[in-house]
């Protein structure tokens, strides 16, 4: 699980297009943000001070994460446990509400990852095709990097090509 500091932006609660625009000037995560002034992040970002300061203080907010709960600690009739809420926990409806953006991971291409609405989507499948010298290679390095970087699992189905090898052998060194 990332600390605090290394939160992902996609993590962040916050506006999905302040998201992009953080991803697109190169902040990745929650100490990034912390790292600059205010000031600097609205002149960054294109975006009011009002609006700077509200994504800094989500980036400096703890998430509310019980690390552990032991259910039969909690004084509830067994009918009940089932209701208990974990603190920072959401449901499945909760999840399906959440933007495509906040849940993806960058392509390295800002056009790419504008038609994909913001990136990659995590456990999702994805097929990249192309004719040859179109940048396959480039994309899948740029996203297995993302995934690799966030601390992800990855699956990857199919050849192993000379270019996918290549690209695994990289990803050992992250």
């Amino acid at each position: 699980m990332p600390t605090q500091l290394n939160r992902p932006i996609a993590s962040l609660q916050i506006n999905s297009a302040h998201r992009s625009k953080l991803m697109k000037n190169g902040y990745s995560t929650a100490a990034d943000i912390q790292a600059v002034s205010v000031e600097e992040l609205a002149r960054d970002l294109g975006i009011s001070l009002e609006d700077a300061n509200a994504i800094s203080a989500v980036a400096q907010t703890q998430p509310q994460i019980s690390s552990h709960i032991n259910a039969d600690s909690v004084e509830l009739p067994a009918t009940q446990r089932t209701q208990l809420v974990i603190a920072g926990s959401q449901t499945a409806a909760e999840l399906l509400k959440v933007p495509a953006s906040a849940t993806a991971l960058s392509t390295g291409n800002k056009t790419i990852d504008e038609l994909l609405d913001g990136g990659v989507i995590r456990g999702s499948l994805l097929e990249i095709s192309g004719v040859p010298g179109s940048g396959r290679s480039a994309v899948t390095r740029s996203i297995l990097t993302s995934a690799v970087r966030e601390g992800h699992e990855i699956l990857i189905i199919g050849g192993l090509s000379t270019s996918i090898v290549k690209i695994l052998s990289l990803l050992v060194y992250l």
